[in-house]
């Protein structure tokens, strides 16, 4: 294969744009395949719109194991996967890799050795080596910026500690560490603030330097008015409509799903509908006080992590933009995929709950008594028809016209209905750990979304940023998540912040973490 590279460089300077306006395009002149893929389905959505995520590509499902012995080619149905994908391919792109775990990219390079070893003669025993990578794959290149949240846990990251890991991690972190070339971009083109872009390099110098008063000054200028907010919340609300608002922590999150989604309700001029997820064990059989809260309990986990990714209540209008928190048809609606509530199919007996209040007046905001059979859902960039169309009775015999304003195609449209998963339960009050059954619609607002999620994105128009720390977060997480924050807006006017303290100024001029 050719010499392997990596492009490194700060938030905003360009990398991911570099490699869809002049890689990409050109490799595609050159080879009939190309491969392109990103740690999560956001980001690969960011990057290109046939770019996968690494674990789709290498055919690994989460609670697959990534010990060698496990990763040979031992289905057809797999080794059509592999065919389908990257056993013909003649160059790969892999964007935001530093967020990448390195077992996984061992185990992704093994794989694609095997599915290509017979096709071009390959010697397995090589494929750790830096023109055998991805199963010596004519071009490979990596992009990325070394200043992000790791993946997780911590320790699986490219450029963390070697020292007690796996075999399959040091690999990993070596096919990274070997690459021929490496690039670094330095100069920011998301930016349009003088006064952030000096933050933001002060930020980056090793061993840290102070901000100037005016920097700080500037900073705290961005902190929530709290009295003013309470003085005026529809202000706020009208400020910041269609801004995203992410913190590290999911108990923030959660709430701020609340509120986005009230800010769209209102500016869509629509009834805000709950939906409670419906918990069922077999290990609760009374219908006591004790019992109903623990099940409020089970409501309140606030991170779909521990929920197999079904939130405890989901909110949602018509018209209101949403994204998915699992998986529904893949390869279009993965998770994380993001779209525009189109219609939502009620229960009889809340529709005609909704009938009814819209007799006399409109209310704000209606908690549903039955989960709704479905949601119609049109996906972002995306117009592959899912749904049939409509035809008219005009053209009931000739078949649908696309000319015709009476018969209706749905471009896009998807069918989200509620899942079911099991879950295990630990009840903070009582210690009891519990196997639980859950059924809940996979959506929740999209501007509303943890930190992890934005890494690599552009923050239009704005970004509401809660500075709060996990308590264990070590100093090298906690300046990552500031300098992560702050480097998702183009100018500090299109930044609100929340929990700006001394402490976050100390973490700024604290300098990155050593690599």
């Amino acid at each position: 294969g050719l010499p392997r590279f990596l492009i490194i460089g700060g938030g905003g300077c360009g990398k991911t744009t570099l490699m869809q306006i002049v890689v990409v395009p050109t490799l595609q002149l050159y080879f009939q395949r190309v491969v392109l893929t990103a740690p999560s389905n956001r980001a690969a959505r960011g990057f290109h719109p046939n770019a996968k995520t690494l674990h789709s590509i290498a055919g690994m499902k989460p609670q697959d194991s990534m010990r060698t012995s496990s990763l040979g080619i031992r289905s057809d149905q797999m080794r059509k996967r592999m065919d389908a994908n990257q056993t013909h391919a003649g160059a790969w792109v892999h964007d935001e890799a530093l967020q990448t775990a390195a077992p996984l990219l061992h185990a992704t390079a093994l794989r694609t050795t095997y599915a290509r070893q017979h096709e071009y003669k390959l010697d397995i025993a090589r494929y750790a080596e830096p023109a055998q990578i991805m199963g010596k794959i004519s071009f490979f290149a990596m992009c990325g910026e070394h200043l992000q949240l790791p993946p997780v846990p911590k320790s699986s990251g490219l450029l963390a500690s070697l020292d007690g890991t796996s075999d399959e991690h040091k690999v990993g972190a070596s096919m990274f560490n070997r690459v021929h070339y490496l690039f670094e971009m330095h100069t920011m083109k998301r930016f349009k603030d003088p006064t952030l872009i000096a933050i933001l390099k002060k930020m980056r110098t090793p061993g840290g330097l102070k901000l100037s008063q005016d920097e700080w000054q500037a900073l705290l200028n961005t902190e929530l008015d709290v009295e003013q907010l309470e003085r005026d919340p529809e202000a706020f609300l009208r400020s910041t409509a269609g801004w995203f608002e992410s913190s590290y922590l999911w108990s923030i999150v959660s709430m701020a799903c609340y509120a986005r989604a009230t800010i769209s309700a209102r500016q869509a001029q629509q009834t805000l509908l709950y939906c409670q997820a419906v918990d069922v064990t077999a290990q609760i059989a009374s219908h006591s006080k004790e019992d109903r809260d623990i099940y409020d309990r089970m409501l309140a986990v606030p991170s779909v992590g521990a929920t197999k990714r079904l939130p405890g209540w989901v909110m949602l209008h018509p018209q209101m933009r949403v994204r998915l928190t699992t998986q529904v048809l893949p390869p279009w609606a993965v998770q994380d995929a993001s779209g525009v509530i189109m219609e939502i199919d009620l229960s009889p007996r809340d529709r005609q709950r909704i009938q009814s209040s819209s007799d006399s007046q409109l209310v704000a905001e209606m908690v549903l008594e039955e989960l709704p059979p479905g949601v119609y859902v049109k996906l972002d960039n995306c117009e592959h028809e899912f749904l049939p169309a409509i035809t008219c009775q005009k053209h009931a015999r000739s078949g649908f016209c696309k000319d015709c304003s009476d018969c209706r195609a749905f471009p896009g449209w998807i069918l989200v209905q509620p899942l079911s998963r099991q879950w295990s339960f630990t009840d903070p009050v009582t210690g009891r750990t519990l196997q639980v059954t859950r059924t809940q619609l996979p959506l929740m607002p999209e501007p509303a979304c943890p930190l992890y999620s934005l890494q690599g994105a552009t923050c239009d128009p704005g970004l509401i940023a809660h500075f709060i720390m996990p308590k264990r977060a070590d100093d090298d997480i906690k300046w990552l998540i500031v300098y992560v924050m702050l480097s998702r807006v183009r100018s500090l006017s299109r930044l609100r912040s929340i929990g700006l303290t001394p402490k976050i100024r100390k973490t700024i001029e604290g300098g990155p973490p050593s690599m």
